[in-house]
């Protein structure tokens, strides 16, 4: 009995060197010819808003570049967030195109040859173009083939139940169902209770606020990933 608390003891006295050991290694730091690198770690790759929360909307390999699109929290017409260009050499490029947003959505569109990701329409040589929010409003959370004209158009929905088809060409968006944000002089007027009074299922004392979380499609029809909460 003593034997067997005698090796728990030192089983665990070994497992806490080891731990103590690696965590006590100094960082890595290295410094080549254009980047500081410690630990694996590239300082300059960090992104930032002004919207109080910073998230990764979206990262898409395209053109030889690593695209990035970041998002604040609720921001259906546009942020401070940034679309980001980043080179084999790690370069950080911050595109002049950027309009912000929550967007979360990317596909690629091979009949076009060009990435969508969140508001932006990327060529196969780096050409950004944007959809502007004052058209196409909403928190982009998804893209999907087009189901009567998939090389000439693509379908855009957003988190409160918008959705839009949008020529590849000329980036023209067509409404097809109403976003539940409220576009007042630039302002968001977002009633989280019933946030689409049209749109939104009414029962008697409930109401089903509905937030669209994905977008795929199949054998010719369109399958909206909702969620549903419940507010009395």
């Amino acid at each position: 009995m003593l034997t067997n608390y005698i090796m728990i003891i030192l089983r665990y006295s070994i497992l806490g060197f080891i731990i103590l050991w690696f965590s006590s290694k100094p960082a890595e730091i290295v410094i080549d010819d254009k980047h500081l690198q410690i630990s694996g770690i590239y300082p300059h790759l960090a992104y930032y808003n002004n919207e109080g929360e910073c998230g990764t909307g979206a990262v898409v390999p395209w053109a030889d570049r690593l695209w990035v699109i970041t998002y604040g929290p609720h921001k259906p017409i546009g942020s401070s967030d940034k679309l980001y260009e980043i080179t084999p050499d790690l370069d950080l490029i911050v595109r002049d195109e950027s309009i912000g947003g929550t967007p979360a959505n990317r596909m690629i569109h091979w009949e076009s040859n060009q990435l969508f990701i969140g508001p932006y329409a990327i060529d196969e040589k780096r050409n950004v173009r944007a959809i502007s929010y004052q058209d196409m409003q909403g928190r982009h959370t998804g893209n999907a083939r087009h189901l009567f004209d998939p090389s000439g158009k693509i379908y855009f929905a957003t988190m409160e139940e918008g959705f839009y088809e949008v020529d590849v060409n000329s980036l023209e968006p067509t409404m097809l169902y109403r976003d539940a944000n409220n576009l007042q002089d630039n302002q968001v007027n977002h009633n989280p209770i019933s946030v689409n009074p049209e749109n939104v299922c009414q029962k008697p004392a409930i109401a089903m606020m509905v937030r669209m979380a994905g977008i795929p499609n199949g054998q010719g029809s369109e399958i909206l990933v909702l969620r549903k909460v419940p507010t009395i």
